[in-house]
């Protein structure tokens, strides 16, 4: 993954998050100028910088770096979703299964 691959997946998962730089900043317990850095002036964020971000995003540096291939052959709609269900924690999980189950019922 190169310079530019780095910085769109964090702003992929800020967007889906919903998260502006100062609440990722916070979450990752970061300066804030740190995150406007990486996305304003397109820096790389050092590796103890990005496992920061990471925990701040909930998921591992290893999830990080393996969503395009792992998610490969899927639509990207289905890519998209996956994405999504990993950001939640246990119990969103559960509550968007029972969900999901209330409209396949019907």
């Amino acid at each position: 993954m190169d310079q530019k691959q780095i910085i769109d997946r964090l702003i992929e998962l800020k967007d889906i998050n919903n998260l502006t730089n100062y609440t990722l900043a916070a979450k990752s317990n970061l300066p804030s100028s740190t995150i406007s850095n990486i996305f304003n002036r397109k820096t790389t964020p050092q590796f103890d910088t990005l496992i920061a971000i990471c925990d701040g995003l909930g998921i591992t540096l290893a999830q990080f770096f393996n969503e395009g291939e792992k998610y490969s052959q899927l639509s990207e709609q289905e890519a998209h979703m996956l994405r999504m269900w990993n950001l939640l924690n246990e119990e969103q999980q559960k509550i968007l299964v029972n969900v999901i189950e209330q409209f396949l019922k019907k």
